[in-house]
């Protein structure tokens, strides 16, 4: 995973927050054995409007955020995203890890669920990136 890789896919989190996609975690990691590594996003918004329609509607930022991107190299490419429910295994490890480690540094994970291969480190984004933002304080 390329440093300027992990940070657009940073900023595509962003995006989506601000669109209103509950992303509650995300990671890249090679789970597969197909080589390949892939961004997985931790959300709610599977449960609450489904995996077709939370699909189409990370399609939809994601088309809108790679817009008139010019270097081929920065574009996240929409298959090498999967949506992953709270309840799935992958993303509670993700949200224990969260629970252990609330600040704003990434995670590199060997070895575990979301690697099984030792040699393929998992990129996990900070936990703070997704900490939902403090109610405004009465004056």
């Amino acid at each position: 995973m390329s440093r300027d890789r992990a940070q657009r896919a940073g900023e595509l989190m962003t995006e989506l927050q601000k669109h209103g996609f509950r992303a509650c975690g995300a990671f890249w990691a090679q789970t597969e054995g197909d080589g390949q590594p892939y961004l997985y996003i931790i959300t709610p918004n599977i449960e609450t409007e489904g995996l077709i329609h939370a699909n189409h509607r990370l399609g939809r930022v994601l088309h809108d955020f790679q817009n008139g991107v010019v270097n081929p190299f920065s574009l996240i490419d929409p298959f090498e995203i999967k949506l992953i429910r709270l309840t799935d295994p992958l993303a509670r490890e993700v949200l224990e890890l969260y629970q252990r480690f609330p600040d704003d540094r990434p995670t590199f994970s060997y070895g575990s669920h979301l690697t099984p291969n030792f040699l393929e480190p998992a990129y996990i984004y900070p936990a703070k990136m997704f900490a939902a933002p403090a109610a405004a304080q009465p004056a």
